[in-house]
C-alpha cells in the first residue's frame, strides 16, 4: 500500500471534506490539489474522463478511487 495520496478537490465539496477527514482521522498522508486554483489539476481529471471530485491518486500517480471507494479500500 502506498504511503501517500493526492486528493483532487474543490472548496465546498462535502465528499471532498469527507475523504480528507477520513485520511486525517487515520493519519494517512496526502496532498491536496484544488482544481479551482490549479488548472493543470482540473485538466488532468477532465482528460482522464472524470467529471466529479474528489478523485484520489496514489503516490505513483495511479488512480485509487473516489470518496466512497477510497474509504472502502482503506477501511
Amino acid at each position: 500500500m502506498t504511503n501517500k495520496f493526492t486528493v483532487y478537490s474543490k472548496p465546498d465539496c462535502p465528499f471532498c471534506d469527507k475523504v480528507k477527514d477520513y485520511l486525517d482521522n487515520n493519519e494517512i498522508t496526502y496532498d491536496v490539489i484544488d482544481i479551482t486554483v490549479v488548472p493543470e489539476g482540473r485538466a488532468k481529471l477532465v482528460d482522464a474522463g472524470f467529471t466529479t471530485v474528489p478523485q484520489v491518486f496514489t503516490e505513483g500517480d495511479e488512480y485509487f478511487g473516489d470518496c466512497g471507494t477510497t474509504i472502502s479500500k482503506l477501511s
